[in-house]
C-alpha cells in the first residue's frame, strides 16, 4: 500500500500552509488531511442538504456489510463527525452470515475509531446480496434491518464507483427505476440517502487511510471482491473503477447525466 502521508510532495493547493498528502485527479489539486477532510465532509453535508427528515436528535443508520466494511466505517466517522454538531447520533448496523459470526471478537480493533457511534450486530441466516449484483436485493436487505430497528433514516454505503455500476447494470437490465438512482429517495416509508453519491471509492479509501480507519487489521476481516458471473458486468466494473482513477470526471458526468435525466 502506497503511503499517503509521504507520496504527495508540495504545499496544498488550498490553503498553501500545509504539506499535500493527497493528489485530486479530477482538479490537479494537491491537499493536506485537512483541507481534504473538508472537502469530504463538503460533498457529504451537500447530499444530506435535502433529506428534510433530518432534524435534531435523529438517529441515522447506516448499513455496513463485510465487503463494504471501509465505506460503511468510514462513512459512520463522516457522519458522527457532521451530525453530532445538531444532536443527532449515528448507529452503525454490521450485517454479517451466520456463518461470519466468528469474526465478531475481532471488531473491537474497529470500533477503536468510533468515537461517539453506536454498533450493533446483524446476523442474517441468508447470505447478503452484493450491492453490485444485486441492488434492488440489497435495498430489500436495508429497508428490513431499518425496520427491525425502527429506524426510519438509512445512510447507504455507495460511492461514486458503485452508483456508476448500479445504474448502466439497471439500464442493461431494463430495470429504468434503479437507472434513476439518486442521492436520496424514499421507499415504504424510509429515507434513504447516498452520502458519498459524488465521491470515487478512492477517495474513500485514501481518507479513510488518513484516519486510521482503513488498515490491514480490517483488511483481513473484508472478504474476496465477489465474483461477476456475467463477463459484461466484470468488465463495466474494471472500466468503472480505471475511468474512477485515470478519468474521474468521466464518472461524474454520467453522474450528472443521469440527474438530467430524473429531472426531464
Amino acid at each position: 500500500m502506497i503511503d499517503l502521508r509521504y507520496d504527495v510532495g508540495g504545499r496544498c493547493s488550498s490553503c498553501n500552509r500545509r504539506q499535500a498528502v493527497y493528489l485530486r485527479r479530477s482538479s490537479g489539486e494537491r491537499l493536506c488531511t485537512t483541507c481534504f477532510e473538508r472537502s469530504i465532509i463538503k460533498s457529504v453535508k451537500r447530499s444530506l442538504r435535502e433529506v428534510k427528515e433530518l432534524k435534531p436528535g435523529t438517529l441515522i443508520l447506516v448499513i455496513t456489510t463485510l465487503d463494504k466494511l471501509v465505506e460503511g466505517l468510514t462513512l459512520s466517522y463522516v457522519l458522527n463527525k457532521i451530525e453530532r454538531a445538531y444532536g443527532c447520533r449515528v448507529l452503525n448496523a454490521l450485517s454479517i452470515a451466520l456463518d461470519d459470526v466468528h469474526i465478531v471478537t475481532q471488531l473491537s480493533k474497529v470500533h477503536e475509531v468510533s468515537d461517539g457511534i453506536q454498533h450493533i450486530i446483524i446476523p442474517l441466516r441468508s447470505s447478503i446480496p452484493s450491492i453490485n449484483s444485486s441492488f434492488r436485493d440489497y435495498l430489500k436487505l436495508c429497508l428490513k434491518i431499518a425496520v427491525a430497528v425502527s429506524i426510519n433514516i438509512v445512510a447507504l454505503p455507495l460511492t461514486l464507483n458503485d452508483v456508476s455500476e448500479v445504474v448502466v447494470n439497471s439500464l442493461f437490465d431494463g430495470d429504468l427505476k434503479s437507472a434513476g438512482l439518486m442521492h436520496s429517495f424514499k421507499v415504504d416509508g424510509v429515507t434513504a440517502v447516498i452520502p458519498f453519491y459524488k465521491l470515487t471509492t478512492s477517495e474513500v479509501y485514501a481518507y479513510s487511510y488518513l484516519r486510521n480507519i482503513y488498515n490491514l487489521d480490517i483488511d483481513l476481516l473484508m472478504p474476496p471482491t465477489p465474483i461477476c458471473h456475467r463477463a459484461s458486468r466484470k468488465v463495466l466494473r474494471e472500466l468503472i473503477n480505471d475511468l474512477s482513477m485515470n478519468n474521474p470526471e468521466l464518472t461524474q458526468t454520467l453522474s450528472k447525466f443521469i440527474e438530467l435525466l430524473k429531472s426531464i
